[in-house]
């Protein structure tokens, strides 16, 4: 597929400050793709940078080949064709949700493609009332839907759903991805949450003070992480080290079933630690906790480590659990 906006080695600095390093990621024309990164890693820089509100140091900004941004020109925010969608909702309180969505638009309004917003976000019944009048999660319908008004490109959210409570965050990622997928609109979301960004997601990028460590699909970036940062970002996990035919990790050392060199890292995730009656290996219990389906086990392994379990066996704190490790998932970084 054609990289319908395409980020090339972008640099950006505050005075002395590197905010941004080298960072390059691609979208192909309706693809949506998520920032994830601890805060002050250069996720909202990078948003501004697309939008336009901010220069380039190096690099440059292509939407469908065209070059929008560089550390010499930048073409002008409002006609770059891509809506933003923030935290805050940023609604003008003495407009109604209508006047709102339309706020920007020239008349004649495109009234037929306006009546499929309203409908797809769910709002032909709060068109005539004002901000202070409806819920927070309509607010931030109300921002989406005066965000694809114009038809945009792109649509970049910048902590979109933070502020909303858990039930009503998770029906809006659903309707948002479908949003954008009916309309072959690109999104690009700045996000603490690797839950959110794996439901919205086609590609993830994470940052890491300032530099893209890796950019791929959600299942690329899981299972074959570019290095250990990346695989203790998208996972809790224990380091352990290869030595001597072992894998070697608090007071254990467990015989390799692979061939593995010495002193390779080893990063063993909570789905490779395998309850075994019949192991001679055994891990103290620290607590539990219930889920319905499943229980939450977590084990002394130098450090609380928090596995899932079935419900076929009930557990106590202090109890010796007996356990094995599922060898062929573990991620192996080189020494």
């Amino acid at each position: 597929m054609t990289d319908f906006i395409n980020i090339r080695n972008l640099y950006f600095s505050y005075a002395k400050n590197k905010v941004l390093q080298d960072v390059s990621i691609a979208l192909s024309q309706g693809e949506i793709g998520s920032l994830l990164g601890s805060s002050g890693c250069g996720k909202s820089t990078l948003l501004k940078l697309i939008a336009g509100f901010l220069k380039p140091a190096a690099g440059e900004v292509q939407l469908e080949k065209q070059v929008i941004s560089t550390s010499r020109k930048v073409l002008e925010p409002e006609k770059r064709q891509i809506g933003l969608v923030f935290q805050e909702y940023s609604l003008f309180p003495h407009l109604t949700v209508y006047e709102n969505i339309c706020f920007g638009l020239k008349k004649p309004y495109p009234q037929a493609h306006l009546d499929k917003i309203i409908a797809m976000v769910g709002l032909k019944d709060q068109l005539q009332q004002y901000p202070n009048q409806i819920s927070g999660g309509q607010m931030q319908r109300t921002a989406l839907a005066r965000a694809l008004a114009p038809m945009p490109k792109i649509i970049l959210f910048d902590e979109a759903f933070s502020s909303l409570d858990t039930s009503l965050r998770l029906s809006l990622q659903k309707e948002v991805r479908d949003i954008l997928k009916t309309f072959s609109i690109c999104g690009i979301f700045v996000t603490h949450d690797l839950e959110e960004a794996y439901r919205v997601s086609d590609k993830i990028g994470i940052l890491y003070q300032g530099k893209m460590l890796q950019w791929g699909s959600p299942s690329q970036l899981y299972q074959t992480p570019a290095d250990l940062s990346v695989a203790k970002f998208l996972s809790p996990g224990l380091e352990a080290k290869v030595k001597e035919g072992n894998i070697v990790f608090h007071n254990y050392a467990i015989p390799l079933e692979m061939d593995i060199p010495q002193n390779t890292t080893l990063f063993i995730r909570p789905q490779d630690i395998i309850l075994d009656k019949n192991s001679s290996y055994e891990t103290t219990l620290v607590s539990t906790c219930f889920h319905g389906l499943y229980q939450e086990l977590s084990l002394d392994l130098g450090t609380p480590f928090t596995i899932q379990a079935n419900l076929g066996k009930q557990y106590s704190p202090g109890n010796k659990i007996p356990f094995t490790l599922k060898q062929e998932n573990i991620l192996q970084f080189k020494a």
